[in-house]
């Protein structure tokens, strides 16, 4: 399996582009993630599981946040946009996240 590249509570993103919950009960491209319906697409699918806690979903939906910056990418100001690489986004991000981390 692919490497873990960042953790939201059960939700992990690794480097073949995909989130995936503890036990890999879920698997999500990022790669879909290029329109606002698409992301809210499945939220609502991993939402409507009834294994899946408040809190589970919360970070859900922090993760694809950290990933693909929903309100700069896909849905600001109520406008529906596309993004067209989710896949180079999130590894952008996740590199930035890290730098970030280490410091000077």
């Amino acid at each position: 399996m692919a490497k873990v590249l960042k953790q939201w509570g059960p939700w992990a993103y690794y480097e073949d582009g995909c989130l995936r919950s503890d036990g890999d009960q879920y698997e999500i491209p990022v790669a879909g993630f290029n329109r606002s319906a698409a992301v809210l697409d499945w939220i609502a699918q991993v939402a409507a599981r009834t294994s899946v806690t408040d809190e589970d979903l919360g970070q859900l939906v922090r993760a694809i946040d950290d990933l693909v910056d929903l309100q700069a990418t896909l849905c600001g100001e109520g406008q529906d946009r596309s993004l067209e690489d989710p896949v180079a986004h999130a590894s952008a991000k996740i590199a930035f996240m890290e730098k970030a981390k280490l410091g000077p």
